[in-house]
């Protein structure tokens, strides 16, 4: 169904103040910005700002399921992209760290507030389920890896729950310890320790390929 013009401008104006956040969020910090300043960074009145959002929380909110939304949309292209599933997990796992530290002043403001978003107990409703989305997906690409003999007969769900808790563990060591090692080394480091401990002979030579 086509949307009507007053809800085309309505999404739009939404999305300018989810951006307007951000920006003022990772440039004071969640407990220091105000509704003021973020409806002056979208050029709102502070009304107007309060049509669309309740509260300084509902809009972080927002920001945090705009993210996920991202993530879930590109592991849904890679995944139609690349049928092999070992190959997509690597190409899975190389993009979501250059998408992280692309964005690394979204990752502060989550470590800073909430931890990492994905394991935060906290989670709305809307949030919890666009995680689950998110896992889903992932634990998916690795019953079809083990299926197809490329890792070892082990659990998904907590083969999901390991790569992404590796991953957060370095990409916080990477934001918080710049010029440590390069976002390859970095990769290279979490998919060597990650992978060589999961995979069967098969999935070694896929590995290796990368």
């Amino acid at each position: 169904m086509t949307k009507s013009r007053r809800q085309r401008v309505y999404d739009s104006n939404r999305i300018e103040i989810i951006k307007a956040a951000r920006t003022v969020f990772a440039q004071k910090g969640y407990d220091k910005s105000t509704i003021s300043e973020i409806a002056k960074e979208a050029d709102f009145s502070v009304g107007t700002l309060y049509n669309f959002f309740e509260s300084k929380k509902d809009l972080f909110e927002a920001l945090q399921e705009s993210e996920f939304s991202i993530i879930i949309e590109n592991l849904q292209n890679l995944n139609e992209k690349y049928p092999n599933p070992m190959e997509r997990m690597l190409i899975s796992f190389d993009w979501v760290f250059e998408l992280y530290v692309n964005k690394e002043d979204l990752m502060k403001l989550w470590f800073d507030t909430t931890g990492c978003p994905f394991h935060n107990v906290n989670l709305t409703k809307s949030q919890t389920r666009l995680k689950d989305e998110v896992f889903n997906i992932i634990q998916n690409n690795f019953k079809q890896a083990i299926d197809e003999g490329y890792i070892k007969d082990l659990d998904p769900y907590y083969l999901s729950i390991g790569i992404h808790s590796l991953m957060y563990s370095y990409l916080y060591d990477f934001i918080e310890n710049p010029g440590k090692f390069t976002l390859k080394e970095i990769i290279n480091f979490a998919k060597k320790i990650f992978f060589e401990s999961v995979v069967t002979e098969k999935g070694k030579f896929e590995l290796t390929e990368k």
